[in-house]
C-alpha cells in the first residue's frame, strides 16, 4: 500500500528555489574572503592543558591561563602562538 502523497507543483518549484537560495548561502558561509564585523568579537577560551590542535593556520582563540596572564592567540597551522611576542603558547 502506497501511502505518500503527491506534492503540488507549486510546492515542489518553492521547494527548489529554496534549496538553491541555502546553497548559495552555504557557499557564502564557506568563502575565503574576509568578513567585515561590527561591534565585540568573542572567541572561544580555553585552559592550556585543553588546547585545540591548532592544525588550520588563521584561527583564533583565548587561552585563559597562559603563562604571563590571559591572552588572545592564533594558529600558525601548527602551533597556538600569543599574539603578544609570537611565541608558542605554553
Amino acid at each position: 500500500m502506497n501511502t505518500t502523497l503527491p506534492i503540488p507543483a507549486m510546492s515542489l518549484r518553492y521547494l527548489s528555489s529554496l534549496n538553491i537560495r541555502l546553497r548559495e548561502i552555504l557557499q557564502q558561509l564557506r568563502s575565503e574572503s574576509p568578513q567585515k564585523m561590527n561591534g565585540v568579537v568573542y572567541v572561544d577560551s580555553f585552559a592550556i592543558a585543553d588546547l585545540p590542535t591548532a592544525d588550520k593556520a588563521g584561527g583564533v582563540i583565548y587561552i585563559s591561563d597562559e603563562s604571563g596572564g590571559a591572552v588572545l592567540a592564533f594558529s600558525d597551522g601548527t602551533n597556538w602562538r600569543r599574539v603578544t611576542d609570537r611565541a608558542v603558547a605554553s
